[in-house]
């Protein structure tokens, strides 16, 4: 049984701050709001993007902002050494109990639990506090892995809890990580390397590689391997390989199986729906589906899925045909973020569109949340839109109109969503813009190579330059 003393201990060394640190912005500010709240606040995402850091700037704000006592905070990391021989819910009470012998209980009391999905059964512990206890307590619970939020605790934590996702550093978060003089000269290097942040410390490539591989290495086995009993550890890795070797192709389950197979790795559809799923829950990648109009369509074309990563570093490892990654690493990058918006805003999901029979084929496609009025974006991602080669830039026009006809003829209206609109234009090649500009603008085009000169673009298409966007936008 740990003693008083040690769990103060335990609480100060987790609530130390970093040397070198972003401050993460956006997501303090939603986490100062979500302490007005008395539900559980849940933060996901993926490991090293901060979650625990979070916790230590809110530990910092409670305690020197809102002058909170110390001892009225226990801060529990459960990959903590000093707490691997306390994972159960019955030892997660002990340790609570424990705690409040110390606190001043004619304040609120705050319990942090990182890392929380180690502990066994803890949700029974946290939704007991909950229910008895809530006018006293705030209650933060990280973890890294979505099932979290997902049916496996559905039952036990309905309706108590508030989600909170946090993503990769923003291109703006690393500079404020890293403090370069030259901040266009990182460009580049952020659209390859992403933004996790413990990469931007270290300089030499090689030691780059060696951090994302061991990271993988230690989420497919902890994670994943050993969470989920995994049959075939071998196979799990040979299909997170051909994932991020084909972000943003269109693929199918049947497909993985057959390249496996020439590569003499035998396995089923079923288990790679399974393993697909665990990848999925661990956060390392995003799976999105068809989405296209029609019943008989979707029976064809239903089961066509694409890949993103959470983080463009891990197509960058695993890139076996190292010239013709950028315009993937590209569409991962905007993938990301329109996922992080439509995460914040919940007005939008993102689909990709493809319809041989239509000549239909969309990079990716916003449909809107809203069941009665649909609305739908057509979006294109190219890595340069050079006005020396016109070719390229009918082809995408193209592509994106032949989208707007098609949906338009399924009486679903094509429009950009307001929030994009609001951050592209910022970013956006085309000039002037207006607010009365949003009503025509029907697609969006995403290109990274600036132009260097105008091009006569119609008026339904709002271009914007990712490196602007990098520049000027927390989203991406």
């Amino acid at each position: 049984m740990l003693t008083l003393k040690q769990l103060h201990t335990i609480t100060q060394d987790n609530a130390r701050l970093p040397a070198k640190y972003a401050l993460r912005g956006p997501y303090l500010v939603q986490l100062k709001k979500l302490t007005s709240s008395d539900l559980i606040k849940v933060i996901t995402g993926f490991r090293r993007v901060g979650k625990t850091f979070l916790l230590k700037l809110l530990y910092q704000y409670l305690v020197h902002g809102k002058k909170v006592p110390e001892h009225n905070i226990l801060f529990l990391n459960f990959e903590d050494p000093r707490l691997s021989n306390y994972l159960t819910s019955e030892q997660l009470q002990n340790m609570y109990e424990t705690f409040l012998t110390g606190a001043n209980l004619k304040r609120k009391v705050y319990l942090f639990l990182d890392e929380v999905q180690n502990v066994d059964k803890w949700e029974k512990f946290v939704r007991y506090l909950y229910d008895t206890r809530k006018e006293q307590h705030q209650i933060f619970v990280t973890g890294s892995n979505s099932k979290l939020l997902s049916s496996e605790y559905a039952s036990v934590l309905a309706g108590r809890v508030i989600p909170l996702k946090v993503y990769p550093f923003t291109f703006k978060e690393i500079v404020e990580l890293i403090r370069p003089q030259n901040v266009s000269k990182y460009l580049n290097e952020y659209l390859t390397w992403g933004g996790l942040p413990e990469i931007w410390l270290q300089p030499e490539v090689s030691v780059r590689y060696l951090y994302i591989k061991n990271l993988l290495e230690k989420i497919l086995y902890d994670d994943i391997t050993i969470r989920y009993n995994v049959a075939d550890p071998i196979i799990l890795a040979k299909t997170l390989t051909y994932i991020l070797n084909n972000v943003g192709n269109i693929v199918n389950f049947s497909k993985i199986v057959t390249t496996l197979k020439n590569s003499g790795f035998e396995t089923t559809r079923q288990t790679l729906k399974k393993y697909t799923q665990y990848l999925n829950n661990a956060f390392l990648v995003n799976e999105i589906t068809n989405f296209i109009t029609t019943s008989t369509k979707h029976i064809i074309f239903g089961k066509l899925k694409k890949f993103f990563a959470i983080d463009n570093s891990f197509i960058t490892a695993a890139a076996l045909e190292a010239p013709s990654i950028k315009p993937k690493l590209l569409e991962n990058l905007v993938f990301n973020f329109l996922d992080r918006i439509s995460n914040l805003t919940q007005t939008f999901q993102v689909y990709f569109s493809y319809d041989s029979s239509s000549k239909i084929d969309n990079d990716l496609t916003l449909k809107s949340s809203s069941l009665a009025h649909p609305v739908v974006t057509p979006i294109g991602v190219t890595y340069s839109l050079d006005p020396h080669n016109p070719d390229t830039i009918k082809r995408e026009i193209k592509a994106l109109q032949k989208s707007i006809s098609y949906f338009s003829q399924q009486k679903l209206r094509v429009s950009i969503p307001s929030e994009l609109f609001e951050l592209g234009i910022q970013a956006s090649i085309v000039s002037p813009h207006n607010k009365s500009k949003q009503r025509k603008t029907q697609a969006i085009l995403f290109v990274w190579e600036p132009l260097y000169k105008p091009l006569n673009l119609p008026d339904w298409l709002l271009v914007i330059n990712v490196k602007d966007l990098l520049l000027t936008q927390n989203f991406i």
